[in-house]
């Protein structure tokens, strides 16, 4: 008796079958898609930028943040004591518990006459009042002014600061704002 011959490998294994070949029609319009799309993609990254097509090609990093010859203000809490010889110091983000982004959304309320300001002052008083150290019994809004040029800030302001008093409170009472000078 004679034993069948077992099925050749290609026969027996699916993967091997041929699979036919694609249409040379849909490989043209394959690649004219994809040049298209590269086509465009050269255009975009080659023109002036205008931000029309923002989220995909104009990445803010790359954006100039502000113009020419607008005023970038900077503004600081100052704690000082009433003593005959007043002592004076920098009241910080840090020491008043808060993350930077809010504290000087607060100080520019306050700075600005805002109808919250009077919330944050009442609570920056507190806060700083309870600090170990010596008891203010003021605080004050500073406000330092930088002209901005077309490579950034103006170097002379850098190098001399002018920080202006805008505003001062008493510690025990929040509402009584003296403006000190006109912001």
């Amino acid at each position: 008796m004679r034993r069948p011959s077992p099925p050749s490998s290609e026969a027996a294994n699916p993967l091997r079958t041929a699979a036919p070949l694609p249409r040379r029609g849909a490989k043209a319009r394959a690649a004219l898609v994809v040049a298209g799309v590269l086509a465009l993609q050269g255009y975009v990254v080659a023109r002036p930028r205008a931000a029309r097509w923002y989220p995909f090609v104009d990445y803010p990093m790359y954006a100039r943040s502000a113009r020419e010859g607008e005023v970038l203000r900077l503004r600081e809490l100052r704690a000082r004591t009433c003593e005959a010889a007043p002592r004076t110091w920098r009241v910080t983000a840090w020491q008043v518990g808060e993350q930077e982004s809010r504290f000087h959304r607060e100080l520019s309320l306050i700075a600005a006459g805002r109808p919250g300001a009077r919330r944050h002052r009442a609570r920056l008083s507190r806060t700083v009042a309870a600090r170990p150290g010596p008891r203010p019994c003021a605080l004050q809004l500073w406000e330092r002014a930088v002209v901005l040029e077309a490579d950034g800030a103006d170097a002379r302001a850098l190098r001399v600061p002018r920080w202006t008093p805008l505003r001062e409170w008493r510690v025990d009472r929040p509402d009584s704002v003296v403006t000190l000078v006109a912001g």
